[in-house]
Parts: structure tokens; C-alpha cells; sequence
């Protein structure tokens, strides 16, 4: 159709009954793909008990360009070319469809009608008969694979009923034991269906931010994804997926993200009793995911024949942080990044959590502060300021607010595998914020930044980029990390002593490996990564009863370069550290540490922080953050930096017996 019989027939949205309306697509038949697409669209309420059985589409937008026509009640009306796509995929021959697909059914000119629908999405999609994701993905051997996804389900709901879990090193043997008995029955599933399941687990669907609540929202039963004209259930992806094995390489974090937050809102088996609870959590939740092996553990916990209900009660006891969900979208795509929080804020009211409602008259920065100072009311902490640090966060917003649009700059591993948290930072204070922006909040300054090491930074920022099966070309490719590695350990030597009476090397290897040890790796795999792979103890003289080194002259070599690069060493000597356990330390210290530098104080503490930091910094406690501060002064009052690591500063601070006693501090 014309441009010039668009504009001469246009379609007009009539603006709806009342606030509890929505409009439904009645998609004609046709016997010919070829045949143009004729809908009509028709006013329905979500309170009629008698709301006719539609389905809910879930797909990418694409470019927001309104340059397809079809015909609609008898008008032309503008469409973008993947609504069209998805039109004449879904068009069947003989009967009609009833669909409801938001850049249709939304009349997108109008915000506050736009506001309106997002406030209800999470009522449209659990309404719905039936969810359709649709993915532009084709290909030959699409039917097999979800064939195959089907075994994977079958098997996932054969082997892991029942088990219960008490230590993560059971839950790895037991999978281990699965593995085995899955690769016998499919040997050759790798190599037949590696291509197509990327194409699948890759495409941009799983990238989108409305993703998370399409999918989240509706049961699984009632979810199924259409890829050139296949079907399968999503409820068979999630089982397959939580086995992990047919998707063992495949599995990053967009396909993750989506199965998380699904798998967030679905009934939990009782584990109450399991001590490895809140190490589970941070594989689950975590946006850093990077072992596809370890996604079986979700079918350990997730029940998904059952219904899928929102168990407010155990979300309250053990999902209390908001944090959980917002931060699901960070690294999520949306044209409008106001999306970050509107795209969630059906999930988030399903959970009761009490945001202010989508309204896209607000400008971005008013969104973002608005959601922050409703998370930190809503929450009674400031758990948010984990979250905050980005190197390419906007300058324009507060420091306590984080940007959405970016990824987040720290691994929940770094965030969440640190020390008890301290006397009063659980304790719920009535944290307030200004007018001008100001989050008012109580703590203590104890401490100041002296030195700050050269930040350590791997490839790009990404670690997994360091991540081999052969340890020795690891060590070769990393010689500028463990340079760095060796500065922190030139600092840390420079203290002579350490405020809580142990030693400086240990507080050091704490410092490094950020208590990682006790959670996830076996006894001994740190010593001997320290010992044989990061710091050679006759190099480092470590273990000499030598008198001190002079840190000067090792400064000088560092600096010109006549320190042994690590690759240089005798490779019988390195291998002696390449067992697995050794590799996995490796692997997460690499993790927790990219991004950090590691940094001295006055008071004789050390540790990490993001590579924001700068001397002269304070590091504060604040009341109701679990972690030591970053601030930097502005005046009267302060900036957010960052959250930090700091070995033993938090153990060893005395609080005021009451919270009216700390210092009121003024982050701006």
C-alpha cells in the first residue's frame, strides 16, 4: 500500500471506556501468505469475568519504524515490518485469531494511555489463554532440536526428583552422575545441534528487558515459543535448561536472565533446612553467570510442574533486596531506557513492592531517582549502593542513584562472599532525600585512602577471556595481570603491621580472594595458586626469614620491567598447579578482581574497591549498607564512590550503643 493511501485512509485510535480496558487484535484468516493482513481491533475489559480467550505475543521490536500498512476496521493502519512478520506467521487459513501485541493494541502516540497500559501488563499477560514467544529464527534442523529439548525435559524430570541437597559439593556429585547418564543416551547431541541451539539461545529476544515479565508473569504451561512455524513449550526449555547439559556452552547470561526470572516466580521445594541456601542464591540471581554447568542446580530447588504462583511469603523471608530484579535488566536492551524500571514494575507489584507507577512524561533522570528513593523506602537499607559503581554511568545523576542503561561494574560473587555484615547494617533507618537530591543518611568516617595500585584489567574488562583449559597458556596470556597482582603485593608489604594483629601477608591473601575460599573452592586450591602460579615465594620472599624486603628497589624493578614474567618459568613448575581446583580459584579471583585496585589507608587497613577510587577518599560505615563506602568530599557533604572491600575494618569497628549517635552524612 501507498504511502499516499496511508495518509488518505489513516486508522484513529478511539480512546478507551475506562482505565481497566484494553484493546484485543482480531487477526482475519487467509488461505494465501501472499494475501494482505486484515485485523480489526475491538475494546475488552480486564475486570469482565467474560473476557474472551486471547493470546499474548512476545517478540522484538526492532526499529521503531511505523512503515508497514494493513488494513485495520476497514483503515490503514501504520505498522513496524516484525509486527507485520509475526502477523503473517500467526495468520491462519480458516478461523480467526484474538491477539493482543503492544505496538498494535497501544496506541503508542498517546503517553498517557502508554503509562496506563505498562501499569497493567502484568494483569495482560497473566490474563492471557496462552504466551507467544516468537523468535525470527529458521532453520532445518529447528523441529529436531526441540525434539531434543523435549528428551532433555523428560530426563530432567526422571533423575532429579526428590533429592535433597545439604552441601554444594553434593549437589555437584550428584550432577556429575547425571551427566554421565545423559551423554550415554544422546552421545552426539554437542555436534548436532550446537549451531541451531546458538541461533536460538542467542537471538535478540533474550536480550529484551520486556522479556523478564512476558515470560515471568504467565504460567509456564501456558508459554510456548514459535520459531519457523515449530513449536515448543516453554515449560520443556526450562527443564531442559536447568539440566544444563544439552546447553552446556550455549547458556549465557540472556538466556540466563530469562530462565532466572522465571525460574524467581515459580514454587519452590522445601529447602528451608539447607545450609547452602544462600550460596544457591548467587548462582541463580547473579547477572555474572558464566558456568552453564552449574545451572542444574536450579532443578534442585525449582519445582516446575507445579503451578507457577508468586510466593509472597518466601520472596519476603529470603528475596527481600529489590535489587534482585532491577538489576536483571542492566544488561537488557529497550529503546526507551526508561523501560529499565517501567519493563519490571509488573513483577515487582506482584511481589508488593509499592514503585511509583510508568509514566513516560517524566524525563529519565527524574525515573531513576524516583525508583532509587522507592527501593531504598521499600527496602530500609541501602543494599542499592552495591550497585551503583559503572564506568559509564551518566555524571548527571546523583552518586547514590545507578544507571540502568549500564552494566553493573561489579559481580555479585565480589558483593555477596564478603564478611558478616557488621554491628548495625542491618538495622532500618528512615533514610530520607531531599529536594535537591540528597540522600541523608546516618554512619562514621573511619578512614582514609593513603596509595592506590594500578587497577586490574583484563582483556576488556572480561575474565572469561582468561578462562582456559590449558593453565600454562593462561599464565602466558596474563603476565600484565599478575604485574599488577605483584604492585598490590609491593603496597601491602609497605605496612608493617596490621591493625587487627595478623599478619600482613595473610590479610593480603584475604584481601585477594575475598573469603571465595570457604564458599566455592576446596580446601588448599588457593594455596596452591598463590604459592605456584601468582606469586613465586622465592621471587616474593614470602616464606624467607629474610629481613623485610625493600619494597623501593622491588618498586623499581616492577617499574623496569626485571621482575621474571610469570610465562618465562619452568613449565614442570606450573603444572604442578594445574589440577581443576587450582584453575577454578584462578578462574574466580579473576572474576572478583577485574575492574578493582587495590588500595592502603592511614589506619594501616588494605583492600579493594572499583578503579574509581583515589587517594584521599574516605571510607565510611553507613547504617544499613553491609559494606564499607567509598565517599569522596564535596563540600559539606559527600559523593559515592563505591562499595569496598576492606580486611577486618568492619569486624573491629565499635558502634554507638544507639543509631541517633552516628554522624548524619549527606551524599549528594
Amino acid at each position: 500500500m501507498t504511502l499516499d493511501l496511508m495518509v488518505a485512509n489513516p486508522f484513529e485510535y478511539i480512546q478507551l471506556r475506562d482505565t481497566r480496558c484494553i484493546r484485543l487484535l482480531q487477526l482475519e484468516p487467509a488461505r494465501e501468505k501472499s494475501a494482505p493482513l486484515r485485523v480489526t481491533l475491538k475494546e475488552a475489559s480486564l475486570d469482565r469475568t467474560c473476557l474472551p480467550r486471547y493470546e499474548a505475543v512476545s517478540y522484538v521490536w526492532g526499529p521503531p519504524d511505523f512503515n508497514r500498512a494493513i488494513t485495520c476496521n476497514r483503515k490503514t493502519l501504520c505498522i513496524t515490518p516484525s509486527c507485520e512478520r509475526i502477523l503473517l506467521g500467526l495468520r491462519r487459513k480458516s478461523r480467526r485469531r484474538l491477539l493482543w501485541i503492544d505496538s498494535v493494541c497501544i496506541n503508542q502516540s498517546n503517553t498517557n494511555e502508554r503509562s496506563h497500559q505498562v501499569f497493567m501488563m502484568d494483569e495482560i499477560y497473566k490474563s492471557a489463554n496462552r504466551v507467544l514467544i516468537w523468535l525470527e529464527v529458521s532453520g532445518p534442523k529447528i523441529s529436531s532440536f526441540f525434539k531434543y529439548l523435549a528428551y532433555c525435559a523428560r530426563y530432567c524430570d526422571t533423575y532429579e526428583g526428590g533429592v535433597l541437597v545439604r552441601e554444594i559439593q553434593t549437589i555437584l556429585q550428584f550432577l556429575r552422575k547425571l551427566e554421565d547418564k545423559f551423554w550415554d543416551s544422546y552421545p552426539n547431541a554437542h555436534e548436532d545441534y550446537m549451531p541451531v541451539a546458538q541461533q536460538i539461545f542467542r537471538s535478540p529476544w533474550f536480550h529484551r528487558v520486556w522479556t523478564l515479565q512476558e515470560v515471568s508473569l504467565a504460567q509456564a504451561n501456558r508459554v510456548v515459543m514459535i520459531c519457523d512455524d515449530e513449536e515448543i513449550s516453554w515449560r520443556r526449555i526450562l527443564r531442559a535448561a536447568a539440566g544444563g547439559y544439552p546447553l552446556d556452552g550455549v547458556i549465557g547470561s540472556e538466556m540466563q536472565s530469562a530462565i532466572t526470572a522465571h525460574c524467581f516466580f515459580c514454587r519452590l521445594i522445601d529447602w528451608e533446612r539447607s545450609r547452602v541456601r544462600q550460596r544457591i542464591r548467587l548462582l541463580l540471581f547473579g547477572d555474572t553467570f558464566r558456568d552453564a554447568s552449574l545451572v542444574p542446580v536450579q532443578s534442585s530447588f525449582f519445582n516446575f510442574s507445579s503451578a507457577n504462583k508468586i510466593d509472597m511469603r518466601l520472596f519476603r523471608k529470603h528475596f527481600q533486596n529489590v535489587n534482585i530484579v532491577l538489576n536483571l535488566t542492566r544488561r537488557k536492551h529497550c529503546y526507551d531506557p526508561r523501560d529499565k524500571i517501567f519493563g519490571v514494575w509488573g513483577i515487582l507489584r506482584e511481589l508488593g513492592v509499592d514503585l511509583s507507577p510508568p509514566n513516560y512524561q517524566l524525563e529519565l533522570e527524574t525515573v531513576y531517582i524516583g525508583a532509587a528513593s522507592d527501593v531504598i523506602r521499600h527496602d530500609g537499607n541501602l543494599d542499592i549502593l552495591r550497585t551503583v559503581s559503572s564506568p559509564r554511568r551518566a555524571q548527571t545523576l546523583p552518586s547514590w542513584v545507578p544507571d540502568w542503561r549500564t552494566g553493573w561494574g561489579l559481580a555479585p560473587s565480589f558483593l555477596d562472599l564478603l564478611s558478616p555484615p557488621f554491628k548495625q547494617s542491618r538495622t532500618r533507618f528512615g533514610h530520607s532525600i531531599t529536594r535537591t537530591r540528597t540522600l541523608i543518611t546516618k554512619g562514621t568516617v573511619l578512614d582514609r585512602i593513603q596509595e592506590c595500585a594500578w587497577p586490574l584489567m583484563i582483556d576488556g574488562h572480561d575474565p572469561e577471556e582468561l578462562i582456559q583449559r590449558d593453565l600454562w597458556a593462561a599464565i602466558a596470556k596474563s603476565d600484565p595481570v599478575y604485574k599488577i597482582l605483584q604492585q598490590w603485593f609491593f603496597y601491602s608489604q609497605r605496612l608493617s603491621t596490621y591493625p587487627t594483629g595478623d599478619s600482613t601477608q595473610n590479610a593480603f591473601e584475604r584481601t585477594i580472594r575475598q573469603r571465595i575460599q570457604s564458599q566455592y573452592i576446596p580446601i588448599g586450591a588457593d594455596e596452591r595458586w598463590f604459592d605456584m602460579v601468582a606469586f613465586d615465594a622465592a621471587q616474593m620472599g614470602w616464606n624467607s626469614p629474610k629481613p623485610r624486603i625493600n619494597t623501593a628497589e622491588m618498586a623499581k624493578d616492577f617499574a623496569y620491567g626485571r621482575l621474571q614474567p610469570l610465562s618465562t618459568r619452568k613449565e614442570a613448575e606450573i603444572n604442578k598447579a594445574s589440577d581443576r581446583e587450582a584453575h577454578e580459584f584462578q578462574r574466580t579471583v579473576f572474576d572478583h578482581l577485574c575492574g578493582k585496585r587495590f588500595f592502603t589507608t592511614e589506619a594501616g587497613y588494605m583492600g579493594v574497591a572499583e578503579f574509581s577510587i583515589e587517594p584521599d577518599d574516605v571510607i565510611a560505615l553507613l547504617i544499613g549498607q553491609d559494606m564499607p563506602a567509598v565517599l569522596r568530599r564535596r563540600g559539606d557533604a559527600f559523593q559515592f564512590i563505591a562499595v569496598a572491600y576492606v580486611d577486618g575494618m568492619a569486624e573491629s569497628h565499635t558502634w554507638p550503643e544507639r543509631v541517633d549517635d552516628n554522624d548524619i552524612i549527606e551524599i549528594i
